[in-house]
């Protein structure tokens, strides 16, 4: 029982110095983020920092920015891993081998133990690995096997069973179930005189140390051996050390001892045995079972969990103080004095002893906001939402219930008065017989006065972030404002900020920092504005000054230190890589404390941060192109390889990942990049490491990338180029197929076109021998119309003559029957014979035919054809049928026909209407009109 409440009462001990501790930065990775089972039981870092972790369902890889999973070759627990070089060796159920990188960047499996499958131990698992030279040793419960990497053979230790293997320079240990311990030797299992002689407990790690080899047991705590044996060595796990159970255990670079347990976490032990911090689930760590410890090339401490990956910071700059309880709140205000640490938070004033271990304290009596602490010539002041205190110790005194206090200042050339700025204006403090007490308030003066300083010439001013910056002219005697005039020319800003620095006013807001030099006005500086403009942003105008008279601007990737050089007469610069989310103080109430040791605080909404500053120096980070694919328009992916340049033409969207293998969780880490012949811009800094280009036309790139870490900018700029080919339907052969398609078409067109020409010209050819053609048509027409002009001229004159001969005839045979009466009438005897003979002759003459035959040939002379034509188409017409045509078509009268037909008048009429009815012609046609149309 005493035992119990011994352990008990040290452990709550523990409990309390832990959670008052400041912690290095701590990252927790769960299974959600690296999409993996819960537990971790190995781990291990390559040359190039890539971490591997043995975890429930195979190998995990993280390169510092992604997370990559393969598979256990048997699906079954992965227990052990090591990376060698370029090769990753692991341990599972049954199975042991090794892993190495494909050409797309991806891990592939090679087993070793296939090959001796048979010499395995029933249900045997590989829980340890070891390497030395070119062996590596797998280590199961019932054997070690050793892999010559040279001659690839596998030699197998038997031995009695192992509860785990260790390494000693290059000899190797292991302690069998029965706490007895062997060593391996020519590849058997002896057992050895140095060790064998502890048989206490389960050993768990052994350390070499200048002063002889640490055994750190299970239960029982640290022994050393000694050429006297073993012998316990003090530490302070001893009083707890039986239910601590511990598991894993390393001993880091800088001599310190860290020890995983089953159910109390991580603790960190010193080189002499003290406990130095301690990690549990209250202050951060994932997981309260610790399964595995490794600390990589940046001194890093990993600890693989029952539940999660854990990375701590053990050499970061910086410690994390974390009110896990919630009692503290958000810090404002932080000051080291007289042997206290004083906390001001939105809950109150806290204290605690700078050389003890408990938690902070609250002061009685200051609940509530504190805005600010400050230390005037020896005394602590307390600027809080109820009024004015002061801080002795444990207490703190109301001096002033007159509104809420901002801040203080001390009068110059006055010792014993102090200003105040409050929510209402400006009061005022007097020392009186060595005790400060409050002393009125100015009058006519109600400005919120959050920020009062003197400048050189001992004027005070004032700046209310809203209204602006104020130059005010005071009579303290009398508590009255003499004058009052704001500083036109500054801009107002959210968050602004005035300090006094050295013996300048310096005045920051969201379009710069304005300096007033002594006797000056305030004017633009070029060298501190460029703080919120070259590598940050604008977050607050909020301005400190600490103790050794360095002035802090707060951006929000970085805070920028600026002091006097060790000539103090230029001012030098110190980047502080903390952005806004890791340094999680309340915008626009950024304060700077400093302790006795020379660290830095800053408040935080759960907190404070102590800072080392010289310790924020720049560390070298390599950037790497990463595992990706190309994509086609139809969502099929192709792994792409660094070796690979060049892609058909459908995959022509990339996608990859880059990164930087480092660790050092509270920097940020931003990259950029650009592809050179597509996008010569660099992108803009983004925390987002994936690089995407879509639809890339055919052509060959240079992808290059770049990293920074805390705005430290990557050694390298990593580089990879690539070939995204043309279609086939653009390629060299396509083209050349193009090219004798092309000629073959010039000559095919060519072709065409000459044939074209030939039958134009051809065509021309004929045209214009038609047009002679025609024209010498034209003139034959020409010359047949010469011709039918001259036989009309004939033809006219023929008639003329038929017509003349007609009617020649017509007056002969009319002389001839005027004679013909005539000699009718004469009756002489005598004269009768005579006249008989005349009239035979007339009579003759009258009806000679031979006029008749004259006269239709010349008439057939001049209308060709019309007796033919009129025979054809009337064949029953008569020889007087054809006269009487004839002499009509010639249009002469019935009274003119008559004497050419030797009849009467009467009887012409009479045959012409006997011809209109052989002809058929109805009454309404007229005849001669009919003959002439014939």
């Amino acid at each position: 029982m005493k035992r119990f409440l011994l352990f008990t009462g040290f452990f709550c001990l523990l409990q309390c110095m832990v959670y008052a501790q400041e912690l290095p930065p701590i990252k927790a990775y769960t299974s959600k983020n690296y999409q993996a089972g819960n537990q971790n039981w190995g781990i291990s870092q390559d040359s190039n920092k890539n971490m591997f972790f043995a975890n429930n369902e195979g190998l995990l890889h993280f390169d510092g920015n992604n997370w990559k999973l393969y598979n256990s070759p048997n699906k079954t627990i992965m227990r052990s891993v090591l990376a060698v070089g370029e090769r990753i060796y692991t341990g599972c159920y049954m199975e042991f081998g090794f892993w190495e990188k494909n050409p797309a960047g991806a891990y592939q499996y090679t087993s070793l133990s296939q090959d001796i499958a048979g010499r395995l131990v029933e249900d045997e698992q590989f829980w340890s690995i070891q390497q030395v030279d070119d062996l590596v040793l797998f280590q199961s419960l019932d054997r070690i096997y050793i892999y010559d990497t040279v001659n690839t053979t596998i030699e197998t230790v038997p031995t009695p069973g192992i509860f785990k293997m260790f390494r000693q320079g290059n000899t190797f240990y292991f302690q069998d179930n029965d706490l007895t311990f062997y060593r391996i030797d020519e590849q058997l299992a002896q057992r050895t005189g140095d060790l064998s002689d502890f048989n206490s407990d389960r050993v768990v790690a052994l350390f070499p140390t200048s002063t002889g080899t640490l055994l750190l047991s299970q239960t029982s705590g640290f022994y050393r051996l000694t050429p006297n044996g073993y012998e316990p060595w003090q530490t302070a796990l001893d009083d707890m050390a039986t239910d601590l159970r511990v598991y894993a255990a390393i001993q880091l670079e800088n001599g310190n001892f860290a020890v995983g347990t089953v159910a109390y976490g991580l603790m960190i032990l010193n080189s002499e045995g003290q406990l130095i911090a301690q990690f549990n689930q209250r202050n951060g760590l994932s997981n309260n079972t610790v399964l595995a410890l490794y600390e990589d090339a940046d001194n890093n401490l990993w600890a693989g969990l029952d539940n999660g990956i854990d990375v701590l910071n053990l050499n970061a700059p910086l410690k994390i103080y974390t009110d896990v309880n919630g009692t503290i709140g958000s810090v404002y205000t932080a000051v080291e004095h007289q042997g206290m640490m004083y906390l001001g938070t939105n809950q109150g004033l806290f204290y605690r002893d700078l050389n003890g271990s408990a938690e902070f304290k609250r002061i009685d009596g200051t609940n509530g906001q504190v805005w600010e602490l400050k230390l005037i010539d020896g005394n602590l002041f307390c600027a809080h939402n109820d009024g004015t205190m002061i801080v002795k110790g444990s207490t703190a005194t109301l001096l002033s219930d007159h509104s809420g206090s901002w801040t203080f200042l001390a009068v110059r050339d006055d010792p014993d008065r102090i200003l105040v700025g409050n929510y209402q204006g400006i009061s005022l403090l007097k020392r009186n017989k060595g005790n400060w007490e409050f002393d009125g308030a100015i009058e006519d003066f109600q400005y919120s006065s959050r920020f009062l300083y003197y400048d050189a010439d001992g004027t005070v001013w004032m700046n209310h972030e809203y209204k602006g910056v104020f130059q005010l002219e005071l009579d303290l005697e009398n508590k009255r404002l003499l004058n009052i005039s704001r500083e036109d020319d500054l801009p107002l800003g959210k968050n602004s900020g005035l300090v006094r620095y050295k013996d300048r006013l310096v005045y920051a807001a969201e379009s710069g920092v304005f300096v007033k030099e002594p006797g000056q006005e305030f004017k633009l500086d070029s060298l501190l504005s460029a703080a919120y403009q070259k590598d940050d942003q604008y977050v607050t105008g909020q301005l400190d000054v600490d103790e050794q008279q360095n002035l802090w601007l707060f951006g929000a990737n970085q805070i920028k230190i600026y002091g006097p050089s060790s000539f103090g007469r230029s001012i030098v610069m110190k980047n502080i890589a903390l952005s806004e989310d890791i340094r999680n103080q309340v915008i626009g109430y950024e304060e700077v404390g400093i302790t006795a040791d020379g660290h830095y605080i800053l408040g935080t909404t759960t907190g404070y941060l102590m800072l080392d500053v010289e310790g924020f120096s720049p560390k070298v980070n390599v950037v790497h192109i990463g595992a990706g694919n190309m994509t086609s328009e139809r969502g099929e992916e192709r792994a792409i390889t660094q070796s690979e340049e060049e892609f058909s033409s459908n995959f022509n969207s990339l996608h990859l990942a880059l990164h930087t293998p480092n660790y050092d969780t509270y920097l940020s880490k931003e990259f950029r990049y650009r592809l050179i012949d597509f996008r010569k811009q660099w992108s803009p800094w983004s925390k987002d490491n994936t690089v995407i280009f879509e639809n890339l036309p055919p052509g060959t790139y240079t992808l290059e990338a770049q990293s920074r870490v805390g705005l430290n900018p990557s050694s390298n700029t990593a580089t990879w180029e690539f070939t995204i080919a043309k279609p086939w339907y653009a390629s060299n052969w396509a083209v050349g197929c193009y090219v004798v398609l092309g000629l073959l078409s010039m000559l095919f067109i060519n072709e065409v076109y000459r044939r074209r020409y030939k039958k134009q010209r051809k065509k021309i050819e004929e045209d214009n021998q038609r047009k002679l053609e025609m024209e010498r048509l034209k003139n034959e027409k020409q010359s047949i119309a010469l011709r039918n002009a001259n036989l009309e001229r004939d033809m006219a004159s023929k008639n003329q003559e038929l017509a003349i001969a007609t009617m020649g005839m017509a007056r002969k045979n009319e002389a001839l029957q005027g004679i013909k009466k005539d000699l009718d009438k004469i009756d002489e005897k005598d004269a009768r014979q005579a006249l008989k003979h005349v009239r035979s002759i007339i009579e003759n003459n009258l009806n000679d035919s031979s006029d008749w035959e004259l006269l239709q040939k010349a008439f057939n002379n001049v209308d060709k054809d019309f007796i033919k034509e009129l025979k054809t188409k009337y064949p029953k017409l008569t020889p007087n049928d054809l006269k009487l045509c004839t002499y009509l078509r010639l249009n002469l009268s019935s009274k003119e026909i008559a004497p050419l037909l030797n009849i009467s008048v009467r009887s012409v009429e009479i045959s012409r209407y006997r011809l209109r009815k052989k002809m058929g012609l109805p009454t309404e046609i007229n005849l001669v009109d009919h003959i002439l149309s014939i």
